[in-house]
C-alpha cells in the first residue's frame, strides 16, 4: 500500500508504441481509487492487468493471550496481506464501472513467462524484474515500477490482450454502439 507501481503500454500487433510508467504513493485506499479512476478515464485502456494477491493470508499467534476453549490459540492476520484483497476489490470494481476487462496475473505465472522462473524468491524476482527492464530499454526508477512493467509485458502476450486489440483493429462495435 505504500507504493504502487504502474505501467501503461500502448501497443498494436506490430509492437509497443509507447510506455508510460511510474510509482504512485497513495495516502490511503480512497486516494488510490481516485487516482486509478482518473488514469482509466484519461487513458481508456483496452485491458488492465493486475497482480493477483497471495491466496493464503498468514496468521500469527497472539502471545500472552488465553487459548481458545477448543484448544487453539488466538490468531491475527498479517495486515499487510489483508490490504491487498481490498486493493484488488477496489481495482476490479473501478474497471467494472468503466467497462474495462481485468486480467488477474498470479506472481508465479507472470514471473515464469517474463522472468523465466515462477518460483523465484521475492528479492531475486525483484532484481530480475529490474534487469529485464534494462534489457528491454525501459528506464525504471523503482522495483515496484519494474515489476509493473514486467506485468504489462506479460499482459501483452495474453489472449485477453489479443482479443482486446483485435476488436480495435477490426472495427468491432462496442457495447455502447460506438466503434472501438
Amino acid at each position: 500500500m505504500t507504493a504502487t507501481g504502474w505501467c501503461l503500454a500502448h501497443a498494436k500487433p506490430s509492437g509497443v508504441e509507447t510506455w508510460k510508467h511510474g510509482t504512485f504513493r497513495p495516502a490511503d485506499l480512497g486516494d488510490l481509487a481516485r487516482w486509478f479512476a482518473r488514469v482509466l478515464t484519461e487513458e481508456k485502456p483496452d485491458l488492465v492487468v493486475v497482480e493477483e494477491p497471495i491466496q493464503a493470508i498468514m496468521l500469527y499467534g497472539k502471545k500472552g493471550l488465553m487459548t481458545h476453549p477448543s484448544g487453539g490459540g488466538f490468531v491475527t492476520p498479517n495486515a499487510a496481506q489483508t490490504v491487498l484483497w481490498k486493493i484488488e476489490g477496489l481495482l476490479v470494481a473501478i474497471c467494472a464501472l468503466a467497462d474495462i476487462t481485468v486480467l488477474m496475473a498470479s506472481p508465479s505465472t507472470w514471473r515464469a513467462v517474463v522472468l523465466g522462473d515462477g518460483k523465484l524468491p521475492g528479492a531475486v524476482a525483484k532484481t530480475r524484474a529490474r534487469q529485464t527492464c534494462v534489457h528491454l530499454g525501459i528506464a525504471i526508477r523503482s522495483v515496484d515500477e519494474a515489476e509493473a512493467c514486467c506485468i504489462a509485458v506479460y499482459g501483452l502476450g495474453t489472449i485477453e490482450f489479443r482479443h482486446a486489440v483485435g476488436n480495435v483493429i477490426h472495427g468491432r462495435v462496442g457495447k455502447d454502439g460506438s466503434e472501438n
